[in-house]
């Protein structure tokens, strides 16, 4: 969607079933008309991967748009996460 000229809007993630001992979640994204100086980054994993995702995230400047959250079997918590930075 990215050569499109698409960026994700929202983000909704729930989970559809297992693979080998992980979860793999089922993401739904609206998607609009992106301009050529909006960067954006889609991560979906569970809170330590998100964790750090975020500080990579705030380290080039880049802003929390769209945040959803499942739970797997083991009552660990997944997050779907949607940022956009602004480009130089």
């Amino acid at each position: 969607m990215k050569a499109r000229g698409m960026r994700p809007a929202t983000v909704k993630c729930r989970l559809d079933s297992w693979f080998v001992g992980r979860p793999i979640p089922s993401v739904k994204i609206k998607w609009v008309p992106n301009r050529p100086e909006v960067g954006w980054m889609l991560s979906v994993g569970d809170t330590v991967y998100i964790g750090e995702r975020a500080l990579r995230a705030k380290r080039v400047g880049a802003r929390k748009v769209s945040s959803s959250f499942f739970s797997t079997l083991y009552n660990r918590t997944g997050i779907c996460t949607i940022w956009y930075v602004d480009l130089p």
